[in-house]
């Protein structure tokens, strides 16, 4: 998904990006071991994870800071 959700941000195709990153998390948290997780995870998630900013932003601005990151 990361591959496509890049080629689509890299073409300037950010909202195909965004719808792409939504289908598959909605695909993602459908399945049985998705909801176990999420239920353990919402045991120790703290308010402070849920204020993090990475998480509100566009697919795009995060692809285009982890490339930076690495150095692409």
């Amino acid at each position: 998904m990361m591959a496509e959700a890049t080629a689509l941000c890299n073409t300037g195709k950010r909202d195909e990006a965004k719808a792409l990153q939504e289908k598959f998390a909605k695909e993602e948290t459908d399945t049985p071991v998705s909801q176990a997780i999420k239920n353990c995870s919402n045991l120790v998630k703290s308010e402070k994870a849920e204020e993090n900013p990475i998480t509100k932003m566009h697919i795009c601005d995060r692809v285009k800071m982890i490339s930076d990151a690495q150095g692409k």
